[in-house]
């Protein structure tokens, strides 16, 4: 029992230096496996960079609440694909807490599916916050253009004050 457990053991040994060798014989040359994964880097870190962004600081609301639409930014990734961030500076002057959020999203005439945008912000009594409504390519079919306009409503709710509701049209055009 003892002998075949050493048998066992030196096959096993052998193994992982014959395993070991393999990647050692390379002489420092890399493989082909690790340019492709470098390419692959590199083209995602270039992909980052890729976006598009346009500044706006246009005062959307003016009331208790101020809400200013501060910029549109488009990024594009091999891996995520086309995105879309609209942030927004909310500052609340009233004497409880607001919950900002986006609905009826579209662009250039054509609605946003509501499964790919997400924007809920809570802004606490005379504080401020930014509120980011992302739109993400989930189906690679891509994300329109926004070339012509964007429409959105601003939903303003409260969970302190029930009745507190606003909804706020929104139309940026380019």
């Amino acid at each position: 029992m003892r002998r075949l457990f050493i048998a066992f053991s030196m096959i096993f040994v052998l193994f992982l230096i014959t395993a070991c060798g393999e990647s050692e014989d390379l002489g420092g040359e890399v493989s082909e496996e690790a340019e492709e994964e470098q390419e692959v880097e590199e083209a995602n870190s270039d992909n980052q960079a890729e976006g598009n962004e346009e500044e706006i600081n246009e005062v959307i609301v003016d009331d208790d609440v101020k809400v200013t639409l501060e910029k549109i930014a488009k990024e594009s990734d091999d891996i995520f694909g086309e995105s879309y961030e609209i942030i927004f500076d909310v500052e609340n002057s009233l004497d409880h807490s607001i919950e900002v959020q986006a609905r009826s999203v579209s662009i250039d005439g054509t609605m946003v599916d509501e499964a790919t945008y997400s924007m809920s912000q809570e802004v606490a009594p005379d504080k401020n916050a930014e509120a980011v409504l992302s739109i993400e390519d989930f189906d690679d079919e891509g994300l329109p253009e926004m070339e012509e306009e964007f429409e959105m409503t601003l939903h303003l709710t409260s969970f302190d004050n029930m009745d507190y509701s606003e909804d706020h049209e929104i139309k940026v055009e380019f």
